[in-house]
């Protein structure tokens, strides 16, 4: 029985991409050029469409054999892991995911503060603090609260991108749209944000388990989820760059500076709910795999999966872009490294697949360097 709808399940995958990842991406924009960067944002759904969709051919696979639904750890034990090594190689893998998670975690609680200091008279410190609370809360009610919160705030994100660009039309600064400078590194680094975006590693078992299974609605979920950050990206990008005299790393910032001054406030409550939405997806996702690893009741698993980002966030100085880049970076190499002997195994023990052709070795070896390419891009 299906626990959520089609839609929340696209807006979990919407949710888990937009938060941070989407507003830089007008600022790498102006370093890759417009027409190099629309090109790199086309390849990079339809390739992020491909490594969801290997990830959830990965968590049916794994969800025939067991009955019920698998985390990724539990993933990697039906079909990698196996022999003496298979319980120090569990860790390690958990380690490296937890790092992953709160490096994700962290970036959002961390540039939540200054948001909300910016709405209410409190510091910094304390705005990271409010956010977390509200936040968190959410992810203890489980998927079906999360999937609630997520399709709430989606929709109420694409208002706010309606309402602000109607004014911008009128606000448009005349400045060309920048060509880049022909660097190879930048487009490198645009298509590694892009992919970070487009396509939800940790979210797609949440989708697979609410939709019981059903391959049709897993699809058509993320079809819609990537295609509504594809479509946020463009609009996002389009008016920033129309608008900013200057464009930094959080556009939406750079957006509304140029309009009427209640457009900044709109700017910044959408910046919040893009990175609530974020936290719920990373957050959820790891609070199943504590559950499902170390069999532990909601609450601690929701207190492990919260916390640490949390401490992390209030007592390091990292920034925003350098935190994202880390997790980027670490779930790129991991797929990268990784992806070709999972999915041949997993191949090799459930035949049925939702990929197709696409299922064939060569298109799984080039998946792997699109994983590769994408750590290279959030880590240069």
């Amino acid at each position: 029985m299906k626990k959520i709808t089609t839609f929340e399940a696209a807006c979990i995958l919407c949710g888990y991409g937009v938060g941070g990842t989407i507003m830089t991406m007008p600022y790498l924009a102006t370093k890759a050029g417009v027409l190099p960067a629309a090109i790199i944002l086309v390849l990079s759904y339809l390739i992020g469409m491909l490594i969801a969709a290997y990830t959830a051919d990965i968590a049916l696979k794994a969800r025939s054999i067991t009955g019920h639904e698998c985390q990724v750890l539990t993933q990697f034990e039906l079909f990698l892991f196996n022999g003496p090594l298979k319980k120090i190689l569990t860790i390690i893998y958990f380690v490296f995911l937890a790092l992953i998670a709160v490096s994700n975690l962290a970036a959002y609680v961390s540039e939540s503060g200054q948001l909300v200091a910016a709405l209410l008279p409190v510091t910094e410190k304390i705005g990271s603090v409010i956010f977390y609370i509200f936040a968190a809360l959410v992810v203890l009610a489980g998927l079906k609260g999360v999937a609630i919160g997520e399709r709430a705030m989606v929709i109420l994100m694409f208002v706010i991108l309606a309402v602000l660009a109607v004014p911008s039309f009128s606000h448009f600064s005349g400045n060309p749209l920048p060509t880049g400078d022909g660097d190879p590194l930048s487009f490198i680094r645009y298509y590694g944000y892009a992919i970070l975006a487009l396509s939800a590693p940790l979210a797609i078992p949440q989708v697979v388990d609410g939709l019981d299974g059903d391959r049709e609605a897993i699809k058509k979920s993320m079809w819609v989820g990537f295609g509504m950050n594809f479509l946020s990206i463009i609009i996002i990008t389009f008016f920033t760059l129309k608008t900013a005299t200057e464009v930094t790393d959080i556009a939406m910032i750079s957006w509304t500076s140029a309009l009427p001054s209640w457009a900044m406030l709109l700017g910044v409550l959408y910046i919040l709910f893009a990175l609530i939405t974020s936290f719920w997806g990373v957050s959820n996702g790891l609070a199943q795999i504590v559950t499902e690893t170390f069999h532990c009741n909601d609450k601690i698993s929701w207190l492990a999966a919260t916390l640490p980002s949390f401490v992390f966030a209030l007592f390091t100085s990292a920034g925003f872009m350098y935190l994202l880049g880390i997790a980027g970076g670490l779930i790129g190499l991991l797929n990268s490294i990784l992806v070709v002997p999972l999915y041949l195994g997993a191949r090799k023990r459930v035949p049925e697949t939702i990929l197709g052709r696409f299922a064939a070795t060569p298109w799984i070896i080039l998946n792997m360097i699109f994983c590769l390419v994408y750590a290279v891009g959030c880590i240069i």
